[in-house]
């Protein structure tokens, strides 16, 4: 929009043989369909009530075949939000679907793909296919935390819930760092629905950081320990940097100690501890996933994987 607030054209979209012009927002979309309307420049006008950021990209994927293209090339989460809302919308069944899947490559329904390193795209499209697609993911997170009170309301209204369950984890690892303006946003943004869901889900998340991934390093001697008191000494100082990583962490109970804290406790106990507390410690990350969408207010699992299942199908490469 320009700062004046006039009409402007798209030049992506301003096509010199048109016949029609639509107008999204204050922004002009030359649009080769013929209507009767209001008209501008000799050619009919018609309004859409739709965001001119959501229209342009949205049209873009349907005129430009290199624009939106099937995972896992690299697109970008406002190009997703713009076609998954306007195809849903104006029932372009392909560009919904592609979108979805390409929210799916980040947003999982199993730990173990949580889990695995996955391989972004990059900003040129190029994607190391040495990797499995299943490892793969096709955009980067912004930064901007407002972004999921576009997702979740978005997400339900195509009903893609199986998103839900980690859209509403990683919104809720992020929660302390809200600033002011964002807070009151999702109170006016979000549904009440939304809301009461969130904020108790947010604390039952909290409380299981602190108590059960927590008390699965804290257990007694373990059976077949070869060395009790030097293992049990070092098990206590992991609690110590455990619990310092949840004052940093308070809302991420998967994220915490990872793959450098497994290193560095392999160094000062015993192989028999070791792969016990490692059991364990899955054991009680793998029963808090489980949890996920009853801790949200939201179908089972196996209910959200029929829905995905039916949505985007095992397929995501076309």
């Amino acid at each position: 929009m320009d700062v004046d607030g006039s009409p402007h054209r798209d030049p992506e979209l301003w096509f010199d043989d048109g016949n029609i012009i639509l107008q999204a927002g204050n922004n002009m979309l030359d649009f080769p369909q013929p209507s009767d309307s209001e008209r501008v420049e000799g050619c009919p006008l018609v309004r859409l009530v739709d965001s001119e950021t959501e229209v342009a990209v949205f049209l873009k994927a349907i005129f430009d075949s290199e624009f939106f293209r099937p995972f896992p090339v690299y697109t970008e989460l406002k190009i997703i939000v713009g076609v998954l809302r306007l195809s849903h919308k104006y029932e372009v069944g392909h560009l919904g679907r592609r979108a979805l899947i390409h929210l799916s490559s980040t947003y999982d329904t199993e730990l173990a793909r949580w889990d695995r390193v996955t391989v972004p795209t990059d900003e040129l499209g190029h994607s190391n296919m040495n990797h499995p697609a299943i490892n793969l993911r096709s955009w980067w997170w912004t930064q901007n935390n407002a972004d999921f009170i576009v997702l979740i309301p978005l997400v339900q209204e195509v009903g893609a819930l199986w998103l839900l369950p980690d859209i509403f984890y990683n919104f809720a690892a992020v929660f302390h760092e809200l600033d002011r303006d964002i807070f009151i946003r999702i109170l006016t943004q979000l549904s009440v629905e939304n809301q009461m869901a969130f904020f108790s889900g947010h604390a039952i998340q909290s409380k299981t950081a602190a108590s059960e991934i927590m008390g699965s390093l804290s257990t007694g001697i373990i059976d077949g320990c070869s060395t009790p008191e030097k293992c049990t000494q070092r098990r206590l100082i992991a609690v110590d940097d455990l619990t310092s990583e949840i004052g940093d962490n308070p809302s991420d109970p998967l994220g915490i100690w990872g793959t450098g804290d497994w290193l560095s406790l392999a160094e000062s106990v015993c192989p028999t501890c070791l792969a016990s507390l490692r059991t364990t410690h899955q054991a009680a990350r793998q029963e808090f996933w489980d949890e996920l969408p009853e801790i949200y207010v939201l179908p089972s699992w196996e209910e959200l994987e029929k829905l995905k299942l039916e949505a985007i199908g095992t397929n995501w490469l076309t």
